[in-house]
């Protein structure tokens, strides 16, 4: 049914970084392992509890454990990102040098 897709999102890049610092988090009562880079991504990108924000990212949308899926996956993912409302692209936690970047 076309109404059981979601029609805006918005598509996350990221750096993976080292998994040895995990975090957490639970979505539909699942609890998911994530890089301390993504966690600090969902940090700043988070929106009040009364705002909703559909995000596309791939380490939750994609099952890591099946590299048949990840491989079919990588060829959807121009379109994925094509088809995103806006795509952001996070490098890390601001360091005190870069306070001058303009993030649009």
């Amino acid at each position: 049914d076309e109404n059981d897709y979601i029609k805006e999102y918005d598509s996350l890049s990221y750096v993976w970084g080292s998994e040895a610092n995990a975090e957490v988090m639970v979505c539909n009562s699942l609890k998911f392992p994530i890089s301390q880079t993504l966690f600090e991504a969902f940090r700043m990108l988070r929106k009040s509890q009364k705002q909703v924000r559909y995000l596309w990212i791939d380490a939750l949308c994609v099952n890591q454990s099946d590299n048949e899926e990840k491989s079919n996956q990588v060829w959807n993912m121009l379109e994925i990102y094509k088809k995103a409302t806006r795509v952001i692209a996070w490098i890390g936690a601001s360091l005190s040098d870069m306070d001058n970047v303009l993030v649009a």
